[in-house]
């Protein structure tokens, strides 16, 4: 199976659903020849994991997840780009 990368780029959009995240190859799906979509992932994920040690050490924060899916999207940047160069 041919795979086609693909880049969803959701932290460019002006409203985002309360409670959603995306994260992984949902976000950015690289092939898997170049060995960086665990990566992508795994940033992410402590990514996630700081953001709600944030939040829950400063009490709740309303639409924090647009902000969350930009950071996202800057996590798989330079993959992104060496993927596609």
């Amino acid at each position: 199976r041919n795979i086609i990368n693909q880049n969803q780029r959701y932290g460019r959009s002006k409203r985002w659903p309360q409670g959603l995240i995306v994260m992984g190859d949902a976000a950015c799906l690289l092939n898997p020849v170049y060995g960086q979509g665990m990566t992508i992932a795994a940033k992410q994920v402590a990514l996630l994991r700081d953001r709600l040690n944030s939040i829950m050490s400063r009490g709740p924060v309303t639409q924090w997840e647009l902000n969350f899916q930009k950071s996202v999207a800057r996590t798989a940047t330079i993959p992104w780009v060496l993927a596609t160069t």
